[in-house]
């Protein structure tokens, strides 16, 4: 996969063709709409065949393995609010801790010492409630728009490490490469 590059300096980090600044979600959504890989080929020049198929690689590798039952969370606050409460449910305030470190509630995100004394926990039992909601964040089938949200650079407004938490707990890892 070495034709397709993350780097923050290029289109925000969200995960292009190498050399380009055509994104990845681009492309695959286009061919998810039918589009032939000749118009894409035609509509993006600079592109090869081989680019087309790295895309679709790509997006496949990140997919491979996500045939849980999907939420209805059209952002990826809502999807990874969903899944924590899917996962955890409301007892002990287990949801409510892994959404306060995610900075989920309102509140800027907190750090794992934070939480664990706010819900009269160890910082070993809110370590273990992040890494199963990412594991079954992992088995979440992820939208192209959810996809594109979560390689592209926080939203207006938003927290940074909130963004990078939701990227965690959806179990969705990027490698930062430079062109």
């Amino acid at each position: 996969m070495d034709r397709i590059v993350v780097d923050p300096a290029v289109v925000g980090g969200v995960p292009c063709v190498r050399g380009t600044r055509v994104p990845v979600v681009t492309i695959v959504g286009l061919l998810t709409e039918n589009i032939s890989i000749e118009a894409v080929l035609d509509q993006y020049p600079q592109l090869t065949l081989a680019d087309v198929h790295a895309c679709q690689a790509f997006i496949g590798h990140l997919a491979r393995g996500r045939n849980g039952t999907p939420l209805p969370g059209l952002t990826a606050h809502e999807l990874v609010s969903q899944l924590t409460w899917r996962v955890l449910g409301p007892l002990k305030g287990r949801a409510k801790s892994v959404l306060d470190w995610a900075g989920l509630r309102g509140e800027p995100p907190a750090t794992i010492e934070a939480v664990a004394r706010r819900y009269f926990v160890t910082p070993q039992a809110v370590k273990h409630r992040i890494r199963r909601v990412a594991a079954a964040g992992a088995q979440l089938p992820l939208t192209d728009n959810l996809l594109a949200e979560v390689f592209g650079p926080p939203r207006p407004g938003e927290n940074p490490v909130t963004h990078r938490r939701c990227v965690h707990l959806l179990s969705i890892e990027t490698t930062n490469t430079q062109n």
